[in-house]
C-alpha cells in the first residue's frame, strides 16, 4: 500500500512539474487516462484470441507473438488517432501531457493490476502480470514502466508534430522488442537497465525538437 501511495505521489509530482514548466491544457492529462482505458478494452479481442489459440496449439509461440506485436499496435494507434483525429492537436506539450496521464495510470501497480484483473475476469480471461513487472522490486517496476511508456509516447507525439509516420512505426517496434526480450531473457534487470537508459535518451532528446 505504501508503494502505491508513493507511486501516486511520483506521478502527481511529475505531472505538476511538467505543467508548471510547459503550461499544457489540463484536459489532456485527464483524456490520457480515459484513452488508456479505451486501449485496454480494444485489446480484449487479442486476449480472447490468445486464450483460444493456447487451448489447441502445442506451442505457445503464436499466442505470445499475437500479444507481443498486436498489443503495441493497438495501444500506439489508439494514442496516435486520439491525438491526431479526436483531440485534433499538434502541440507537443499537450501531447506529452496526454502521455503522462496515459502512462501514469498504467504505471501505478495497484490501479493497473486491479483494472486489468477486473476487466479480464469479467470476460472470463486469465490474467497474469506482465513480464515487465517485478514482484520483488515494485518501485523499480513503476519507474521502468513509466519511463519506457513515456518514451514510446514521445515517439508517437513526434509522428504527429513532425508529420513523419516513421516515428509511429518506431514506437510500435520498440514496444514489441522490449516485450519480447524481457519475456524471453533470464537476465531481466540487465536488459531493463539498457532499455531504461535508451528511453531516457529519447525523452531528453524531446527538448532538441522544440
Amino acid at each position: 500500500m505504501y508503494i502505491t501511495i508513493l507511486e501516486i505521489i511520483l506521478v502527481i509530482f511529475f505531472a505538476y512539474y511538467f505543467y508548471t514548466k510547459e503550461k499544457p491544457k489540463i484536459k489532456f492529462f485527464i483524456l490520457g487516462i480515459v484513452f488508456s482505458l479505451l486501449s485496454l478494452l480494444l485489446q480484449l479481442p487479442l486476449r480472447m484470441a490468445e486464450v483460444e489459440l493456447s487451448e489447441f496449439l502445442i506451442s505457445d509461440t503464436l499466442p505470445f507473438l499475437l500479444i507481443a506485436i498486436g498489443a503495441p499496435i493497438i495501444s500506439e494507434l489508439t494514442k496516435y488517432f486520439s491525438l491526431k483525429k479526436y483531440l485534433k492537436t499538434r502541440s507537443q506539450k499537450n501531447g506529452i501531457f496526454f502521455g503522462i496521464g496515459w502512462v501514469g495510470i498504467e504505471s501505478i501497480s495497484f490501479f493497473s493490476l486491479w483494472i486489468y484483473s477486473k476487466v479480464f475476469s469479467f470476460f472470463n480471461l486469465m490474467y497474469q502480470p506482465s513480464a515487465l513487472v517485478s514482484s520483488t522490486l515494485p518501485l523499480w517496476s513503476f519507474t521502468f514502466i513509466f519511463i519506457i511508456n513515456l518514451a514510446i509516447t514521445v515517439l508517437v507525439v513526434f509522428s504527429i508534430t513532425k508529420k513523419k509516420w516513421q516515428y509511429l512505426l518506431y514506437a510500435i517496434l520498440y514496444s514489441s522488442i522490449i516485450y519480447i526480450v524481457l519475456h524471453e531473457t533470464t537476465n531481466k534487470i540487465f536488459f531493463q537497465t539498457i532499455f531504461f537508459l535508451y528511453s531516457l535518451f529519447i525523452i531528453f532528446r524531446y527538448r532538441l525538437f522544440k
